[in-house]
């Protein structure tokens, strides 16, 4: 069909791929007519899935709130189709997308698990360690972190007579100040680029390159199937033998939790002593461990697809067959037109303050997207408010009191 992504299909010559491939489109064709969009911009042809998120962004623009982007695909930038997917009682699941998070191939984690039941034994063994209701020091580490932030801004960005023109890249710093207080949680040690001032571990640098690819595999979830299944996946995941990166995350874990299982699981007030208290094994806690990092570290991730439930399902008059793919066009969603009006690119705090209460009311529940909702909602929600909480007053108290 003229204008259709591009997309590439290995399959062999007989009639019987045909015949599946042209029942594979028809499924779509049921709703052609009701859909916005038989044509986009390429998916997944970008290189390591760079500008994807811009690509479906431009697709709901273009064609509306509900596209087509392939055979069996739609991406969406209707919040409320995704509050739908994500219900507590919805049938919904994970897509395929989910297994290119494992950290071991083969061995999932609670961002990789797919069979629910699972994945919720899961969600209920570590939700009090990332609440901080086992973890009576949370708060104290995060306050100790922003110390020594605001440390570092009087060190080396303070302006002065001598250097007026001194700029900060708070963007790489806040990745600084994420960096530590995951670590200083997780394995009650903070890896410490905040005090020497540069991403000593590498560890961030490892994560800025490896995200693109994790996030492109999560697009193309057959060919990451295939490397899976193969040696060659084997060949490129990382391991306790690499000395910077992820390497130095997993022989921490390794070692963390190996010091609690050797003394009969000893019980600790943190986040790793919750979840062990919680019955993780010694293999779920490292690789839970270890996953946790990156995911606070780097904001991508990728479409998060949902799969419609056997039944099917009907939203905005549009009926979505089972197996039916549904992406998140997060850019899309958090740059709405109709939630936060036709200046959406600027950055105006005012809106929150002086928004009509029922607009306010659609912009927050529009916001808490950003960490999931209802059944997918992020369980590090928490960690993250205390740290929005705490870092904004207090570093604007610094800027105050240097005035």
């Amino acid at each position: 069909m003229e204008g259709m992504p591009k997309i590439v299909i290995l399959t062999s010559k007989s009639k019987k791929n045909d015949w599946a491939k042209s029942r594979f489109y028809h499924r779509l064709d049921q709703i052609i007519d009701r859909m916005y969009a038989t044509e986009g911009p390429e998916i997944g042809m970008e290189p390591a899935g760079t500008r994807n998120c811009l690509n479906f962004f431009e697709t709901n623009l273009k064609y509306g709130p509900l596209a087509r982007i392939g055979p069996n695909h739609l991406v969406t930038s209707d919040p409320e189709l995704i509050h739908r997917m994500n219900a507590p009682r919805s049938t919904y699941h994970r897509g395929q997308w989910s297994t290119a998070k494992r950290f071991k191939p083969g061995s999932d984690n609670l961002l990789s698990e797919r069979q629910e039941e699972k994945n919720e034994e899961l969600r209920k063994k570590m939700a009090a360690g990332y609440a901080g209701k086992e973890n009576p020091r949370m708060e104290k580490e995060i306050g100790d972190r922003i110390r020594d932030l605001i440390s570092l801004i009087e060190r080396k960005y303070i302006c002065t007579d001598q250097e007026p023109g001194r700029q900060m890249d708070f963007g790489q710093k806040a990745q600084f100040f994420t960096l530590d207080v995951i670590s200083g949680l997780a394995f009650d040690q903070a890896f410490g680029p905040l005090i020497v001032h540069e991403d000593n571990s590498d560890y961030i640098k490892t994560v800025e390159e490896a995200m693109p690819v994790i996030m492109m595999m999560t697009e193309l979830s057959e060919v990451h199937s295939f490397f899976e299944k193969s040696l060659l996946m084997m060949l490129v995941v990382p391991s306790a033998r690499d000395r910077f990166g992820f390497g130095k995350v997993i022989t921490l874990a390794k070692e963390r939790v190996a010091e609690r299982v050797e003394n009969d699981r000893k019980v600790k007030q943190d986040m790793l002593g919750s979840f062990l208290g919680h019955g993780l094994s010694q293999e779920e806690a490292e690789s839970e461990a270890v996953v946790q990092m990156p995911e606070n570290v780097s904001a991508r991730h990728g479409m998060l697809n949902k799969v419609v439930p056997p039944e099917g399902d009907t939203f905005s008059g549009v009926f979505l067959p089972s197996g039916m793919n549904v992406g998140y066009s997060a850019w899309a969603i958090h740059r709405s037109t109709i939630v936060f009006g036709p200046d959406e690119n600027v950055f105006r705090s005012e809106r929150w303050l002086n928004a009509p209460e029922p607009q306010l009311q659609t912009m927050e529940r529009n916001n808490e997207l950003i960490f999931g909702y209802g059944r997918f909602r992020c369980l590090g929600k928490t960690v993250a408010f205390v740290e929005l909480n705490k870092i904004f007053v207090e570093v604007r108290w610094l800027l105050q009191y240097r005035k």
